[in-house]
C-alpha cells in the first residue's frame, strides 16, 4: 500500500473534522463488523449471508484506522484500539450501499477514525458516516447513504452496472457516466421490502419534465405520470447489449404486487364466468360451423363462404381468449406471445 499517497489525501481532508474527532476520540464506541470471525462478505451477494473465509487468510481482520492526533495510520498488525467495541451487525438501512475495499497498492476508499466515524470516498464526493450506519469487512464496507431526495441517482454508483441474472450490482471495471446529469448521486430509491422493477428507459418510456436529457430531475412517464428524483434511479443493465446504450429506470414495485393481483383475480367470480361464457360460445360456433358444412349445395355460394370464414375466426378467437383467462399468470414464453396476452 502506498502509505505516502493515502496519508497525504486524508491529511488534507481531516483538518475539517479534527476538532470534532479529537473531542470524542477517547470515548468508547461501537463499530459494526459485517461478518463474524472466520467469515467475509460474499462478493457475489454482499447483502446476503456471509461466506467462509479462505484458509489462506487470517481468521480476523483489523480495519484501516487513522489517528488524527499523530496524523498517521494505526499499525494494521495490531488489534483495534481499546475504546472500540466490534459487534457483528449490519447497518439498519436496506439496501446499504457497498463500497469495495481498494487494492493493496492503492489508497483506501474508506478510513475509520478513533471515534468510529467513517470517511468514505463515495462517488461523486467524499462523505462522513456515523457509527451504527455502516459495517466493515475485509471485502469492503456497507454504509447508509444520506438521503438527497432532489438529486438524480445512479443506482449502483461508480464503475458498476446492474445484472438481471444475479439480481444486483456488479462492478464493471470502468466508470460510465455518459449522458448523466451533472448533479448526480448514487443509490436506489427507498422501497418497501426492497422491491424494485425495471420500469423503462430514458427517452423511450420516460422523459425529463424540464428540458431535454440529461436534464435529470422529474421524469414524465408514458402514461402521463410524474416521477420525483427520490422515486427512481438510473443504471446500465449488463445483459442489455442494444446500441446505442440507454439508461434504464428503476422504480419501486407497486405496493400491491403480483401476489395481491393474483389473489384478487382468483377470488373474483367474473374471472370464472368469463372463460365459461367463452367456452359456451365456442361450442355453439362449432355447431354452426358443422351444420354449415353439412349443406354441400351451398358450397359455391359467396355468402356461405363468408359465413364459414367468419364463424371459424370467431371460434379460434374465443378459444384463445378462454385459454388466456383459464391460464391466468401461468402463461409464459412464446405461448404467451402467440396467444396475444
Amino acid at each position: 500500500m502506498t502509505r505516502g499517497r493515502s496519508r497525504h489525501f486524508f491529511a488534507a481532508a481531516v483538518p475539517l473534522l479534527l476538532t470534532l474527532l479529537t473531542a470524542v476520540a477517547d470515548n468508547n464506541v461501537t463499530v459494526f463488523r459485517c461478518c463474524g470471525r472466520g467469515e467475509m462478505l460474499d462478493p457475489t451477494d454482499v447483502h446476503g449471508p456471509c461466506a467462509l473465509l479462505p484458509s489462506s487468510l487470517p481468521p480476523d481482520f483489523v480495519p484501516v484506522i487513522f489517528d488524527v492526533t499523530s496524523n498517521q495510520f494505526l499499525n494494521p498488525n495490531e488489534p483495534p484500539p481499546p475504546n472500540w467495541n466490534l459487534v457483528h451487525e449490519r447497518p439498519p438501512c436496506r439496501p446499504a450501499a457497498f463500497l469495495p475495499a481498494s487494492a493493496p497498492q492503492d489508497a483506501p476508499r474508506f478510513v475509520s477514525f478513533l471515534n468510529g466515524t467513517l470517511l468514505a470516498q463515495h462517488w461523486p464526493k467524499s462523505l462522513t458516516v456515523d457509527p451504527g450506519l455502516y459495517c466493515l469487512d475485509r471485502a469492503g464496507a456497507l454504509l447508509c447513504l444520506p438521503d438527497e431526495p432532489n438529486k438524480t441517482k445512479k443506482c449502483c454508483g461508480p464503475a458498476a452496472v446492474y445484472s438481471e441474472t444475479n439480481g444486483g450490482c456488479e462492478f464493471s471495471g470502468r466508470h460510465d457516466a455518459a449522458d448523466l446529469p451533472e448533479d448526480i448521486t448514487s443509490g436506489f430509491p427507498r422501497c418497501e421490502d426492497d422491491a424494485y422493477i425495471l420500469s423503462g428507459r430514458i427517452n423511450e418510456s420516460h422523459w425529463p419534465v424540464s428540458g431535454a436529457w440529461p436534464a435529470g430531475g422529474q421524469l414524465r412517464t408514458a402514461d402521463g405520470g410524474t416521477l420525483q428524483p427520490r422515486e427512481y434511479c438510473l443504471e446500465r443493465v449488463l445483459e442489455d447489449t442494444q446500441e446505442p446504450r440507454t439508461w434504464t429506470v428503476f422504480t419501486c414495485a407497486p405496493r400491491h404486487g403480483v401476489d395481491h393481483v393474483t389473489k384478487s383475480y382468483r377470488e373474483d367470480i367474473r374471472f370464472t364466468l368469463y372463460p365459461l361464457g367463452l367456452l359456451l360460445s365456442v361450442f355453439f360456433l362449432a355447431v354452426t360451423l358443422v351444420a354449415s358444412c353439412m349443406l354441400p349445395s351451398t358450397y359455391h355460394v359467396l355468402h356461405w363462404k363468408c359465413q364459414v370464414n367468419h364463424v371459424g375466426c370467431l371460434l379460434v378467437g374465443d378459444l384463445c381468449l378462454a385459454f388466456v383467462q383459464l391460464s391466468g399468470d401461468n402463461l409464459r414464453g412464446p405461448l404467451c406471445v402467440f396467444t396475444g396476452k
